[in-house]
């Protein structure tokens, strides 16, 4: 080998400059490259959305989406689902569908009359982001629901028979708030209840449920109310009534924000929270305000007295197992009232400044500490008593 200095080899040369004329002319084949395929893509995002915009408007496809629609529905609920027609919208990356006469029927026996229906029931839904299939449903809306609940002396009703496959949700509630609702509106709703067993029947008007949906705390919010409640049993009156309250709930618990019972002159007001669904724990506050006279109109009683009856108290109740619900109840509470009058046949009674403590625990209720004071006629007579103990689990 040679270590001194060599000559260039013929035919090897110093490297050769591009010119940059030549640069240029690679720069620009890379950009209509470039450019061809986005105007393929374009191309086929504008023929899928031409195919999909000429499916919409076919009235096969519309009659077939409308077709598996009900079956997939009817599948679902255990109980035929019949829908008039339905409308598609889309605004970018949203969609909403609107279902228009929707129809839930009941169960044999009771097929008719139908157990839900519906004038719209609207469903908006957001894609958030479509390589990872995520999306939520922004709004469930239900135009006037009108909802018919029968149970027979023998127990059938025309509710759907319970989803074996989904029997489990009941134990794991998390799973209702894993998709969550942001907007639920119930406008106009309607619910019939009869119960031939008991002979109860009541119905509710002016119905309204609102409801938004925090998804990072996962967390309902909202309020319920109707304006136009009736309530009847076996030879009594009418009681109406209306109720307005507000909610949050959460997949461990459920929160009664406030809640207002009204009926005539009577009222009642509630502050409470339920948790573990699957096995409840209760825990109620509440203070009444009750127009015995009015129950007594509702009841047909002329024994019952007149007067206004003050109430307050805790509720208290954990479900166990093969129990009955007055034998796990606990409550304490206070009755008092100004003044009640009691008319019968020979006398008049009128009882002034009454008040009594009251608890119910493990199926035994007991009154203590009674005061009153009363006349008859002209006699005023004072009387208290220690305490009165009775069963009530019974």
């Amino acid at each position: 080998m040679n270590a001194r200095p060599q000559p260039p080899f013929s035919g090897f040369g110093s490297p050769r400059a591009i010119p940059p004329w030549q640069t240029r002319t690679n720069r620009g084949k890379w950009k209509r490259i470039a450019g061809w395929i986005a105007a393929g893509l374009g191309a086929a995002i504008l023929f899928l959305v031409v195919a999909i915009v000429a499916l919409l408007h076919s009235d096969r496809f519309h009659a077939y989406l409308l077709r598996t629609a009900q079956e997939k529905a009817s599948s679902a609920l255990g109980s035929e689902v019949q829908i008039r027609n339905y409308a598609l919208h889309w605004s970018g990356m949203s969609f909403s569908i609107d279902a228009y006469g929707v129809v839930v029927h009941g169960t044999p026996p009771y097929f008719e009359p139908s157990l839900v229906e519906a004038d719209t029931l609207h469903v908006g839904i957001t894609v958030s982001s479509l390589l990872r299939r995520s999306w939520y449903v922004n709004e469930l809306r239900l135009e006037h629901p009108v909802a018919r609940v029968f149970i027979d002396r023998n127990g059938r009703t025309n509710l759907p028979p319970a989803n074996k496959q989904d029997a489990g949700s009941a134990s794991n509630p998390a799973k209702a708030f894993d998709l969550g609702i942001r907007h639920l509106v119930l406008e106009r709703g309607e619910i019939y209840f009869n119960n031939r067993e008991s002979d109860l029947s009541a119905d509710l008007r002016d119905f309204s449920l609102q409801s938004a949906f925090e998804s990072v705390a996962k967390r309902y919010t909202g309020s319920v109310s109707y304006r136009d409640g009736h309530l009847q049993l076996k030879n009594t009156k009418t009681l109406g009534h209306g109720l307005q309250a507000h909610f949050a709930a959460t997949p461990a618990e459920f929160r009664l924000e406030s809640a207002v019972l009204q009926s005539g002159n009577s009222r009642l007001t509630a502050v409470g929270n339920i948790r573990d669904y699957s096995r409840p724990q209760m825990h109620f506050t509440y203070e009444a305000s009750i127009d015995s006279g009015e129950v007594r109109g509702i009841l047909n009683n002329a024994s019952l007295p007149k007067g206004m009856i003050q109430a307050s108290g805790v509720l208290d109740y954990v479900s166990q197992p093969n129990r009955p619900l007055l034998a796990t109840l606990r409550a304490d509470g206070d009755l008092r009232s100004n003044g009640l009058t009691v008319n019968s046949q020979n006398a008049t009674v009128q009882f002034r400044d009454i008040g009594a403590h009251y608890s119910v625990a493990k199926g035994d209720a007991t009154v203590s500490g009674m005061q009153r004071d009363f006349s008859i006629g002209s006699f005023g007579i004072h009387g208290a008593a220690d305490s009165v103990q009775f069963d009530v689990a019974e």
